[in-house]
């Protein structure tokens, strides 16, 4: 998963991405470094330092994923569950259930 976002504050896609096991690249600049660097989980690109031998260097990275195996293994428990399938789908529901119940109170 790459995020090519300077500012993002915190990509919640690519978070679920390393959860069904895709490592992710990013930017130091947006909070989605701090999971990569914690659990390595991918690379985490300088913002400030974004050049030609950056994005050789990154492309290069991209091709050995394909032989590396999941970051997932890398991820603890509470970040796989956290963007499980089943806790997403139950926020969902009691957040359209609300939104549901707010309308036809009105």
């Amino acid at each position: 998963f790459a995020s090519f976002s300077y500012f993002e504050t915190f990509c919640y896609a690519g978070l679920e991405a390393a959860a069904c096991g895709a490592s992710i690249i990013c930017f130091d600049s947006s909070s989605l470094a701090e999971v990569v660097r914690n659990y390595k989980i991918g690379k985490v690109i300088s913002a400030s330092s974004c050049g030609e031998s950056i994005v050789a260097e990154t492309v290069e990275y991209a091709q050995r994923l394909f032989t590396s195996p999941s970051p997932r293994k890398a991820m603890p428990a509470e970040l796989v569950d956290l963007v499980s399938p089943a806790r997403i789908a139950a926020r969902h529901e009691a957040l359209y259930e609300s939104l549901t119940r707010k309308i036809a109170g009105r």
